[in-house]
């Protein structure tokens, strides 16, 4: 994954590695992002924020099914 909010040339060396993990624990499912390339606090933290943005829009997208 490559964005240009990381300021550095679209190139294959400025690509941050996205993995989901699906895991069945207990009668449900739990879903665990990792992402690499993060450089910086302020680019961790907006990550983090856009993570949690778009798992609480698929939360209610997938819980109103």
């Amino acid at each position: 994954y490559w964005s240009s909010f990381s300021q550095k040339p679209d190139e294959p060396e400025n690509y941050a590695n996205i993995e989901y993990l699906l895991e069945a624990k207990a009668g449900v499912t739990q879903l665990t992002v990792t992402q690499d390339g993060l450089d910086s606090e302020e680019r961790l933290r907006h990550s983090r924020d856009n993570w949690v943005m778009v798992m609480e829009g698929m939360k209610k997208l997938v819980e109103a099914a």
